[in-house]
Parts: structure tokens; C-alpha cells; sequence
């Protein structure tokens, strides 16, 4: 049993924190709140032990803006308390500090179990062997088949052998919505006549507020249309605002629309080889989902529409033979690296 006492009402950031710690820490701990006023050490240790927990943590604000998180962790049976902080970017939601939190209080209550069970290791396997006949003391992990889960030491009287979860504990990622260089590769399916190209874009994505976003990106496509026994290039340049939210600790969902510039190139080679261009605007919705992988990085994936303000019509000797329609489908996959 994990006691946090925060000092606080109930909020976003609180109920965040502990259904974070409580997913850590594993389905057989009990993770409960106390929202007394500044309590001391001395009061956090009284209501650990009146609930019979293992653990008690004190959460505070360093500054008025809660920005600066200070979390004080006790472990029985030690008589040591252990100290930690963590700072946050003003635009950090509310729930996306509460889970932080939450899963820097399970890895340190982890940290705290682990050291004192290889404690006590220690000290079992340096004690002189005992006088034959006289049974020795029996100490946690001491016995242990190899492979076999480890044992924790008994509790201290008076305290609880409520288990606080078994298991690695993954270790807090902070995300932000933060300046990202993106690195994305793109298909594009023409809706209706042919024009299917494909090509690559590179971008940059800047969020001066939490999830609102403005975005940049240059790139090219290149495709074949039949009927017309020609090649087509597509240079484009663009941006425009976007909203990315998380969802859980490995998602990332989000939309953004962009204006752009299109620049159309046909090239026959027959008879001769001839190139003709055309500029025009155009505008693109994509819905967009990021699996982060580590703290800068992560996997980026989207699909959508993008509407040229105009068909581009490809002639051969003067008839139209095929044509650019103005509507096509958009999917991308790529690299997404933010700082």
C-alpha cells in the first residue's frame, strides 16, 4: 500500500498521478490520498502507520505555478526518507504532470525495495556461518532457487506485508508538444482519373501552446500517367496550424490542414522530349497518430485529403489525353524528431 499525501484538492494533475502509480505499481497495490494541509514527516509517518501502509509519499509545489514537483518517499522498514523533483514546461497538461509524477513515485518506490532486499543479501551472504545444530537466522532472498521470483525481507513490526507490485516499472517520459523537426515520407493516390505519385517531405512543426501547432514542409512526388506515356513531378512547399493531443503513454493523435503551392511538371519523351509546368494552390487535411519512441523521438503516420485549386489537363498533340485531377488521397509514414 502506497499513502500520498498531497496537500491539495482533488484535480486533474492528482487523478492523473494516481491512476499512473497505481498502473505501475501492479493490480495488488492500494494507492490511496491524503489531503491534509502541509503535513511533516512526523504526521506523514503516523497516517502510513495507521493505515498499515508500506510506503508514504509527500507531493509538493516548489512555486506558486507548479511548475517545479518535489516528491519525498519513505519505504519501511528503513528509517530514510528519499527526495526527488521534477520540473515541467508551462505548457504541460494538467493530467501530463499528474502521470510523471505517478510513475516517478512508483520507480522510486521500486528503487527503494530493490536496494534494501540487496541489502539484506549482502549482509546474509558476509554473516559467519552459524554453530552446527543451532538453526540461523532466515533472511529474504537468502534461499531463493535461482530463476525463482525475489522475496522481499519481512516487515518491520508494526508495519504492513502488503505487496506494492512486482515487476519492472517503466521509467517517467515526459511529453510535450514541443518545436519538432519531422522527417516524413509520402504516398499520394489520385481519387478518380490517374496521377498516383509518390515522393518525400521534410517539415517543421512549432507549438507555441500546449497541442496548438503551426507546421512548414517542402517536398516532391513523382509519378507516370498512361495515357499520356508521360512523367509527372509535383514540388510543394506549405504549412499551416495543427492540434495534437496525447492519448495514454505510447499515442499521440492529432489533425493539422495546410495551404500549398503545387508546382505540376509533365515530361514526354516521345517524339521528342518535351516538359511542361504548371503553378497552382492548393490545401490538404491529414489526420495524423505518433507512437514516441524514447524521450525526442517517434514513429509518425497520417492519411488524408489534398484539394488543388484546379484540374491540370495533359494534351498530346493538342488533345487531352488525361489530366491532374484536383482531388486526391494523402498517406504518410516517416521519422518524427522533436527537441
Amino acid at each position: 500500500m502506497l499513502v500520498i499525501l498531497l496537500g491539495t484538492n482533488s484535480d486533474p494533475t492528482t487523478d492523473s498521478m494516481m491512476s499512473a502509480t497505481r498502473r505501475a505499481l501492479g493490480p495488488e497495490a492500494v494507492v490511496l490520498a491524503d489531503t491534509s494541509r502541509s503535513p511533516t514527516d512526523a504526521d506523514a509517518l503516523a497516517i502510513s502507520e495507521r493505515v498499515r501502509a508500506r510506503a508514504v509519499a509527500r507531493i509538493s509545489w516548489a512555486d506558486g505555478s507548479a511548475r517545479v514537483a518535489r516528491l519525498r518517499v519513505h519505504v519501511d522498514p528503513s528509517n530514510d526518507w528519499t527526495n526527488d523533483e521534477v520540473t515541467f514546461s508551462s505548457n504541460d497538461a494538467p493530467t501530463e504532470k499528474g502521470r510523471t509524477i505517478g510513475y516517478m513515485l512508483a520507480s522510486m518506490v521500486q528503487r527503494i525495495e530493490r536496494e534494501h532486499s540487496e541489502n539484506v543479501a549482502r549482509l546474509a551472504s558476509s554473516a559467519p556461518a552459524t554453530a552446527a545444530g543451532t538453526p540461523g537466522p532466515t533472511l529474504a532472498n537468502s534461499a531463493a532457487p535461482p530463476g525463482s521470483p525475489e522475496k522481499e525481507a519481512p516487515p518491520a513490526a508494526g508495519t504492513s506485508s502488503v505487496d506494492v507490485g512486482q515487476g519492472k516499472i517503466p521509467s517517467p517520459r515526459k511529453r510535450t508538444m514541443a518545436t519538432g523537426i519531422e522527417l516524413l515520407a509520402h504516398g499520394v493516390g489520385a481519387i478518380g482519373d490517374g496521377a498516383t505519385a509518390i515522393g518525400g517531405a521534410v517539415g517543421l512543426r512549432w507549438s507555441p501552446i500546449a497541442h496548438l501547432g503551426l507546421r512548414a514542409a517542402a517536398g516532391g512526388r513523382a509519378g507516370t500517367i498512361g495515357a499520356a506515356e508521360a512523367t509527372t513531378t509535383t514540388l510543394f512547399v506549405g504549412g499551416g496550424p495543427g492540434y495534437r493531443t496525447a492519448v495514454g503513454r505510447s499515442l499521440e493523435l492529432g489533425v493539422r490542414a495546410d495551404l500549398l503551392v503545387l508546382e505540376h511538371r509533365a515530361t514526354r519523351d516521345r517524339p521528342v522530349e518535351t516538359t511542361r509546368k504548371r503553378w497552382l494552390g492548393a490545401a490538404d487535411v491529414v489526420f495524423e497518430a505518433i507512437v514516441p519512441f524514447g524521450a525526442h523521438a517517434g514513429l509518425s503516420l497520417g492519411v488524408g485529403m489534398e484539394v488543388a485549386f484546379g484540374t491540370t489537363p495533359l494534351s498530346v498533340g493538342g488533345v487531352t489525353v488525361a489530366s491532374i485531377p484536383p482531388l486526391r488521397g494523402i498517406a504518410e509514414i516517416g521519422a518524427r524528431i522533436h527537441f
